[in-house]
């Protein structure tokens, strides 16, 4: 039987904008994926980021892993990860040097708590192909570990690499050391006040800076959660080509460093490596291994970033209005949301976000970036309206809509 999604009126009916020029704000992986697929189909781009290079935030760590994660509960979320992982391996193949800026060395997965033991159970009797069950040992962890799961499809690269590949497009435009203080719309021509008192107008705006919505009045009101973690760089110890898995991750050795990851606190913004941190990733990563590693943390170096997620772990990707104008047109949905109600929906005229991507940010922004750009150029939307809805950024408006009509008497 095919079943069709109703498309609700605040999903459809975007209005495109002719005007072939779009700025895209914050040059980490989703604002390069997005500056990328609309250069590809020669739009003008200009990618602006307030610090003095392209990968400061989350993005920028030495190293980063790509791999299919499959959530084995959540259909639309597995969709959004085969189709950003298909979208990214082909991408890291095309621009980027094997083994030297990337690897596809596979990935141990070991189970070493409770959540991880349900994934991987869950795994075997999908008999997901791009997994392996093995039983036998590993040199560096404790035998109790040697049965795990490889996943034959990971892969690790160097993530500000493969940034700056997508952003040497020779339609793009990177201003670097460029904060947008104000963006403002006449017309259909966006105005973006710059702060080096220069100002930009184009046709499309798409904001992709992860968490930090607080110069853009027009959305600063979306329920973004900003989570920060630290990882640690230790000195290589073992020969392991592929990346381990467990309650954090090692990678492979790059200039004789791991990647050893990653702390989580939600609800903050750091910016200081902690001792505490790197105690953290270590103890971590000794629980599992055969031979314990005896290194003073406050000798590590490591990188502090911050995140943007959401309540419910999708990202925020699509064509917005405000609050306001959404409260205005759609103000019934608040007393029964699942009414018809036949009134096109009052976008702002060629503004989009792509945000809030959390840690899944390596393998969801490749989709995200594809689907922006079908939206500015009008092109057939290839994923599900399901999808689609998901991750629409009015879903959190409509989630307010009843909030307030709820807590009104």
């Amino acid at each position: 039987m095919l079943v069709v999604c109703m498309l609700k009126e605040w999903l459809n009916n975007y209005t495109n904008v002719q005007n072939k020029s779009v700025a895209i704000i914050g040059a980490g992986i989703s604002g390069a994926y997005t500056a990328y697929y609309l250069a590809q189909r020669g739009y003008d781009i200009y990618v602006i980021d307030k610090n003095q290079d392209i990968a400061q935030g989350a993005s920028g760590n030495p190293q980063a892993i790509l791999y299919y994660s499959s959530s084995g509960r959540d259909i639309y979320l597995d969709e959004m990860f085969e189709i950003g992982y298909k979208n990214s391996s082909n991408l890291i193949t095309q621009l980027m040097t094997p083994n030297i800026h990337y690897n596809n060395s596979g990935s141990i997965h070991i189970a070493n708590n409770q959540r991880l033991m349900r994934q991987h159970t869950n795994i075997i009797k999908r008999r997901l192909t791009n997994f392996e069950l093995h039983h036998n040992d590993l040199d560096i962890v404790k035998n109790e570990y040697n049965t795990y799961l490889i996943d034959k499809k990971s892969i690790w690269l160097r993530p500000a690499v493969l940034i700056a590949k997508l952003l040497s497009h020779p339609k793009i435009t990177v201003l670097t050391n460029t904060c947008v203080l104000k963006i403002s719309i006449t017309n259909q021509d966006w105005q973006l006040s710059l702060n080096n008192t220069n100002n930009l107008t184009v046709g499309n705006i798409v904001i992709c800076t992860g968490f930090e919505l607080n110069n853009f009045s027009q959305i600063n009101e979306l329920p973004v959660i900003p989570n920060s973690g630290q990882i640690s760089l230790i000195p290589k110890f073992n020969t392991l080509n592929k990346i381990l898995c467990f309650g954090g991750y090692l990678t492979p050795a790059i200039d004789n460093y791991h990647c050893l990851g990653a702390t989580y606190h939600p609800n903050q913004i750091k910016q200081n490596i902690s001792a505490q941190d790197h105690y953290f990733n270590l103890h971590q990563l000794n629980s599992i291994l055969d031979k314990q590693l005896l290194i003073d943390v406050n000798s590590l170096n490591g990188r502090v970033s911050t995140r943007g997620t959401t309540s419910d772990y999708y990202p925020i990707i699509g064509p917005v209005t405000t609050y306001q104008l959404f409260k205005q047109t759609y103000y019934r949905l608040g007393y029964n949301p699942k009414q018809r109600i036949n009134i096109q929906c009052p976008y702002l005229p060629g503004l989009y976000l792509n945000i809030a991507h959390g840690s899944k940010g390596m393998l969801s922004s490749s989709f995200a970036g594809q689907l922006i750009s079908q939206y500015i150029t009008n092109q057939s939307i290839t994923c599900t309206n399901e999808l689609r809805q998901k991750v629409h950024p009015h879903r959190f408006w409509l989630k307010r809509l009843i909030y307030e009509n709820n807590n009104s008497h």
